[in-house]
């Protein structure tokens, strides 16, 4: 009788660990990572992980359809080739793809090319193109996107005022660009 009970509780353990465990093809033993891909794990409510789904796991995986990737920045991903990918959480348009609708997968930030640097405010996401200029989308309630508005914007903007930007950061509600002659910029929180 206890074998049969074993035998009776293995297939309920396994059905609860695949209802609360990434889908099975991404359980799978997966090869060794190819330059530029993205692993992720932890909570994943709003789809943060980037793999499909919002089940949460201990284990990383990789990041679904996403390579050639040369910089990160929570939840925004350059590729080699000047785009910028997002996905997770979409309240304030961050995600940049012209919606608010979260994402379980990467999608492609609209209208930014170019780019060669990325950086991730609390709510906002911010982009340094190729000809020195900010890009920035997302949460604007304390003015973050540097647009001289409080407008959330669901696509990139550019920063007002800026070029020669040879480095950008955010953090909180606020961006912070580096500019060629060595000053440093803020807008955003406490800086407006």
């Amino acid at each position: 009788m206890t074998l049969a009970a074993a035998v009776t509780l293995v297939p309920l353990l396994s059905a609860a660990v695949a209802a609360h465990s990434p889908p099975t093809e991404l359980r799978a033993p997966q090869p060794p990572a190819a330059t530029g891909t993205v692993w992720s794990w932890g909570a994943n409510s709003s789809g943060e992980l980037g793999y499909g789904t919002r089940i949460d796991s201990s284990r990383p995986f990789t990041v679904a359809d996403l390579d050639d990737v040369s910089a990160l920045a929570a939840g925004y991903a350059l590729r080699r080739d000047g785009t910028v990918w997002a996905w997770g959480s979409n309240w304030a348009g961050q995600l940049g793809d012209g919606t608010t609708l979260d994402r379980t997968s990467p999608v492609r930030v609209s209208g930014l090319d170019d780019a060669i640097a990325i950086a991730a405010g609390g709510s906002a996401g911010y982009a340094l193109r190729r000809d020195g200029t900010v890009w920035a989308w997302g949460s604007n309630r304390n003015g973050e996107l540097g647009d001289a508005t409080t407008t959330d914007r669901t696509s990139p903007v550019q920063v007002r005022g800026l070029s020669a930007v040879t480095a950008v950061a955010g953090g909180g509600a606020a961006g912070y660009a580096l500019r060629r002659d060595g000053t440093v910029w803020a807008w955003g929180l406490g800086v407006r």
